[in-house]
Protein backbone atom coordinates (compact mmCIF):
# COMPACT_ATOMS: atom_id res chain seq x y z
CA UNK A 1 0.00 0.00 0.00
CA UNK A 2 2.72 2.48 0.95
CA UNK A 3 4.76 1.61 -2.15
CA UNK A 4 1.85 2.34 -4.46
CA UNK A 5 1.18 5.65 -2.70
CA UNK A 6 4.87 6.59 -2.89
CA UNK A 7 4.83 6.06 -6.66
CA UNK A 8 2.03 8.61 -6.82
CA UNK A 9 3.85 10.96 -4.41
CA UNK A 10 1.51 10.20 -1.51
CA UNK A 11 3.89 8.23 0.76
CA UNK A 12 3.68 10.57 3.73
CA UNK A 13 -0.12 10.62 3.55
CA UNK A 14 -0.24 6.81 3.44
CA UNK A 15 2.08 6.48 6.43
CA UNK A 16 0.09 9.11 8.34
CA UNK A 17 -3.10 7.14 7.67
CA UNK A 18 -1.55 3.91 8.91
CA UNK A 19 -0.32 5.57 12.11
CA UNK A 20 -3.82 6.86 12.84
CA UNK A 21 -5.17 3.31 12.78
CA UNK A 22 -2.15 1.39 14.15
CA UNK A 23 -1.37 1.10 17.83
CA UNK A 24 2.38 0.46 17.61
CA UNK A 25 3.21 4.12 18.24
CA UNK A 26 1.41 3.86 21.60
CA UNK A 27 3.24 0.68 22.66
CA UNK A 28 6.66 -0.23 23.97
CA UNK A 29 8.59 -3.45 23.73
CA UNK A 30 8.77 -5.59 26.86
CA UNK A 31 11.94 -4.61 28.65
CA UNK A 32 13.27 -7.94 29.92
CA UNK A 33 16.74 -6.83 31.03
CA UNK A 34 19.41 -4.15 30.59
CA UNK A 35 21.07 -5.88 27.63
CA UNK A 36 20.99 -4.84 23.97
CA UNK A 37 17.41 -4.22 22.76
CA UNK A 38 16.23 -4.65 26.37
CA UNK A 39 16.54 -8.43 26.01
CA UNK A 40 13.58 -8.44 23.64
CA UNK A 41 15.59 -9.56 20.63
CA UNK A 42 19.12 -10.19 19.39
CA UNK A 43 18.33 -8.01 16.39
CA UNK A 44 17.17 -4.42 16.14
CA UNK A 45 13.38 -4.58 16.65
CA UNK A 46 10.85 -2.81 14.45
CA UNK A 47 9.84 -0.61 17.39
CA UNK A 48 11.91 1.77 19.46
CA UNK A 49 13.29 0.50 22.76
CA UNK A 50 12.57 3.03 25.51
CA UNK A 51 15.80 4.68 26.72
CA UNK A 52 15.00 3.74 30.35
CA UNK A 53 15.40 -0.01 29.66
CA UNK A 54 18.73 -0.14 31.50
CA UNK A 55 17.02 0.77 34.79
CA UNK A 56 13.40 -0.27 34.26
CA UNK A 57 13.14 -3.90 33.22
CA UNK A 58 11.80 -7.22 34.47
CA UNK A 59 15.17 -8.55 35.63
CA UNK A 60 15.84 -5.48 37.80
CA UNK A 61 12.44 -5.86 39.51
CA UNK A 62 12.44 -9.61 40.22
CA UNK A 63 14.07 -9.36 43.67
CA UNK A 64 12.57 -5.98 44.65
CA UNK A 65 9.52 -6.76 46.80
CA UNK A 66 8.23 -3.20 46.27
CA UNK A 67 8.60 -3.20 42.47
CA UNK A 68 5.65 -2.67 40.16
CA UNK A 69 6.25 -6.17 38.77
CA UNK A 70 5.85 -7.79 42.19
CA UNK A 71 2.93 -5.53 43.03
CA UNK A 72 1.07 -6.81 39.96
CA UNK A 73 2.06 -10.40 40.77
CA UNK A 74 0.51 -10.00 44.23
CA UNK A 75 -2.65 -8.39 42.83
CA UNK A 76 -2.98 -11.27 40.36
CA UNK A 77 -2.45 -13.84 43.14
CA UNK A 78 -5.10 -12.21 45.34
CA UNK A 79 -7.60 -11.86 42.51
CA UNK A 80 -7.18 -15.38 41.15
CA UNK A 81 -7.94 -16.89 44.58
CA UNK A 82 -11.03 -14.86 45.45
CA UNK A 83 -14.47 -15.57 43.93
CA UNK A 84 -15.76 -12.10 44.85
CA UNK A 85 -12.99 -10.51 42.80
CA UNK A 86 -13.42 -13.01 39.97
CA UNK A 87 -17.21 -13.09 39.61
CA UNK A 88 -18.48 -10.20 41.69
CA UNK A 89 -20.48 -7.26 40.42
CA UNK A 90 -18.56 -4.00 40.27
CA UNK A 91 -20.15 -1.02 41.98
CA UNK A 92 -18.50 2.37 41.52
CA UNK A 93 -18.04 4.38 44.70
CA UNK A 94 -17.81 8.15 44.24
CA UNK A 95 -16.10 10.00 47.08
CA UNK A 96 -15.83 13.26 45.10
CA UNK A 97 -12.06 13.01 45.41
CA UNK A 98 -10.05 13.00 42.18
CA UNK A 99 -7.06 11.59 44.05
CA UNK A 100 -8.68 8.17 44.33
CA UNK A 101 -10.50 5.53 42.32
CA UNK A 102 -12.87 3.50 44.47
CA UNK A 103 -15.26 0.64 43.82
CA UNK A 104 -16.79 -2.37 45.51
CA UNK A 105 -17.03 -5.95 44.33
CA UNK A 106 -20.04 -7.91 45.52
CA UNK A 107 -20.68 -11.63 45.17
CA UNK A 108 -23.23 -13.65 47.11
CA UNK A 109 -22.85 -12.46 50.72
CA UNK A 110 -19.31 -11.09 50.29
CA UNK A 111 -18.21 -7.52 49.56
CA UNK A 112 -14.75 -6.13 48.96
CA UNK A 113 -13.92 -2.42 48.87
CA UNK A 114 -11.08 -1.30 46.61
CA UNK A 115 -9.59 2.18 47.02
CA UNK A 116 -6.72 3.17 44.70
CA UNK A 117 -4.48 6.17 45.30
CA UNK A 118 -3.98 7.90 41.94
CA UNK A 119 -1.20 10.15 43.22
CA UNK A 120 2.53 9.50 43.34
CA UNK A 121 2.62 10.29 47.05
CA UNK A 122 0.82 8.90 50.08
CA UNK A 123 -2.49 10.60 50.83
CA UNK A 124 -4.87 10.54 53.77
CA UNK A 125 -8.30 9.24 53.00
CA UNK A 126 -11.31 8.73 55.26
CA UNK A 127 -13.99 6.31 54.23
CA UNK A 128 -17.58 6.27 55.34
CA UNK A 129 -18.04 2.56 54.59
Amino acid sequence: MIKSHKKRGEGDAAWSGILKKARDHARLLMQWNNQLCAGFSNHEPWMMVHPNYEKINVESQLDDKDSILNCYKEIKRIKSNNMTLILGDTIEVDYNDDRILAYMRSYEEHEISVVCNLRAVEIEFKTTL
